[in-house]
């Protein structure tokens, strides 16, 4: 089976061939739709001469789906690879290990996730599907933040594969006003469609942008109150990571907060790690007894990846590491298997003057 990489571009000169000369030896044609650059990003991809790039034009629509169903409809090969132009895989990565990963365990149900790393050397994510059979099953939905669909459920294989991403490179955000963009791409979301999950990326955007905090716990009580009756399983776990949001303003930015219901949330999201952070912030509960509820959730990197303040978990753990030597050897050996591989390494610096 053969692989078709694709690459949306705007203005990437300074990054897109540190992106391809990434992958031009793993993949067998790279899809290359450009959207309008005014600066040297075609010049620059026409320059590496590669016969296996295919370049198109697109008009920009302010639609980043559909730039990549357009992608995956040029695409030739038996497997699809979504990459960003600020993005490239680990340089030490041969053909064969990289197709014997992908082939061995890609399904018509199953899409591989990398492990996707900041420039602070952050884990920003380990399951956002980026590989998927070229089977015309799949398709992306949604201006921004979008969603990799199938007419079937899919599962999602997260692989240990480094792929680097400098998109959220202060001077990259500046320059492309991201924080502006995908603002405005979300209020359209939510004008044309009912679905919960813009709502949440729009509040998660406005907290992670910097908005005001007014601004944020208004449109949490607008989502509280709107969505307090769904019913299908995601949408109840996003509605409890605005509601525990909702507890957190609450308690350390407006004072709201009911204390007569903590009982209530304590029951609630016992294994949540964003109500646990919470908690331990307040010092409510004992380090001892949140890393027995951390650790007794099933799928910990999911349980990361979906929250709302750190989709690499370093919130919580930088809390924990905080009273660290409050941990008997037991459980510093849990706390050191659960920061092993992708969370290690983000928290290096930290580990490394810890004698676990």
């Amino acid at each position: 089976m053969k692989i078709s990489a694709n690459i949306m571009t705007f203005n990437e000169e300074e990054c897109i061939e540190r992106c391809i000369n990434s992958i031009k030896y793993l993949v067998d044609e790279i899809i290359i739709v450009d959207t309008g650059s005014t600066d040297n990003t075609i010049d620059k991809i026409k320059s590496l001469n590669l016969k296996k790039i295919k370049l198109f034009t697109k008009n920009w629509n302010d639609n980043f789906s559909e730039i990549r169903n357009y992608m995956i409809k040029q695409s030739s090969k038996d497997i699809i690879m979504q990459i960003d132009a600020d993005e490239f895989l680990d340089e030490n990565l041969n053909k064969e290990d990289f197709n014997n990963l992908v082939l061995s365990n890609i399904k018509d149900d199953t899409a591989l996730s990398f492990t996707i790393v900041n420039t602070d050397s952050s884990v920003i994510s380990r399951r956002r599907p980026r590989v998927f059979l070229n089977n015309k099953e799949y398709s992306y939905y949604g201006r921004v933040h979008e969603q990799l669909i199938n007419k079937e459920e899919y599962k999602i294989f997260s692989t240990d594969l480094l792929l680097y991403h400098y998109g959220y490179d202060k001077k990259i955000m500046e320059e492309k006003d991201k924080k502006s963009r995908n603002i405005n791409l979300l209020l359209k979301m939510i004008e044309e469609d009912e679905n919960i999950i813009w709502r949440f990326y729009y509040i998660r955007d406005l907290l992670v942008f910097g908005y005001d905090y007014s601004l944020i716990y208004k449109e949490i009580e607008k989502f509280i109150l709107k969505y307090k009756e769904v019913k299908k399983e995601k949408e109840k776990r996003l509605y409890s990571k605005i509601e525990i949001l909702k507890i957190y303003f609450e308690i350390f930015i407006n004072g709201k907060f009911d204390y007569s219901k903590l009982e209530y949330y304590n029951n609630k999201y016992k294994y949540d790690v964003d109500y646990n952070y919470i908690m331990l912030y307040l010092n409510s509960i004992g380090t001892k007894k949140l890393l027995d509820k951390i650790f007794s959730i099933e799928e910990v990197d999911k349980a990361f990846d979906e929250s709302i303040f750190s989709t690499n978990g370093e919130h919580l753990i930088q809390e924990i590491f905080k009273s660290v030597f409050l941990l008997d050897d037991r459980q510093r050996k849990k706390l050191f298997s659960l920061l092993s591989d992708n969370m290690k390494i983000s928290m290096k610096k930290k580990i490394d003057n810890i004698d676990l």
